[in-house]
């Protein structure tokens, strides 16, 4: 009797570990914020302009739509290579633009909320908004292969190899 409730303890602990749960946004008001919402212009078709720095952004990451009823992004971001990141970023027509790009390593670094942690970002301004790594377009200085990208969870950039898949959010100038 004693093995079968062990085993099943076992099972049960390693079905909980398996489940994906989602993480929760944890701000520290001690910290001062980095990406105030009152620092962009919301706009009804999904996108966000920066006051500050002039740049347009799409409020939704790549595979995501913008849901204008309840305000937020709907569906499962897409994971694709840089160069893939690249290509949807000349394509793109998010709020009827077709100027959009991936945008530099400065530039992400500009949205990222460094009071918040999973995500690092402004929920508020990039709602349902993932974690995890996103692709910038600033290659690593002295290999090809490499692009800098931004982990969401922390706020951080990071390098990592073109063929890994990564999430991407479009930015452009504001005119």
């Amino acid at each position: 009797m004693k093995k079968l409730c062990t085993k099943n303890l076992l099972f049960i602990g390693a079905t909980l570990l398996s489940l994906n749960v989602s993480a929760v946004q944890t701000c520290y008001s001690e910290l001062t914020t980095t990406s105030d919402t009152a620092n962009f212009t919301l706009l009804s078709n999904g996108l966000a302009q920066d006051k500050i720095t002039g740049l347009m952004w799409s409020r939704c990451a790549y595979g995501q739509t913008w849901d204008s009823a309840n305000t937020t992004c709907t569906g499962t971001a897409s994971q694709i290579t840089w160069q893939d990141a690249l290509q949807a970023s000349v394509n793109a027509s998010d709020g009827g633009y077709t100027d959009w790009r991936v945008p530099n390593v400065k530039e992400i670094a500009t949205i990222v909320e460094k009071s918040c942690v999973e995500p690092s970002l402004n929920e508020a301004v990039f709602p349902a908004s993932s974690s995890e790594n996103f692709w910038t377009a600033t290659t690593v200085m002295g290999t090809e292969t490499a692009a800098w990208g931004v982990a969401f969870y922390n706020g951080k950039n990071n390098t990592k190899e073109k063929l890994l898949d990564l999430h991407v959010r479009f930015v452009r100038f504001a005119q």
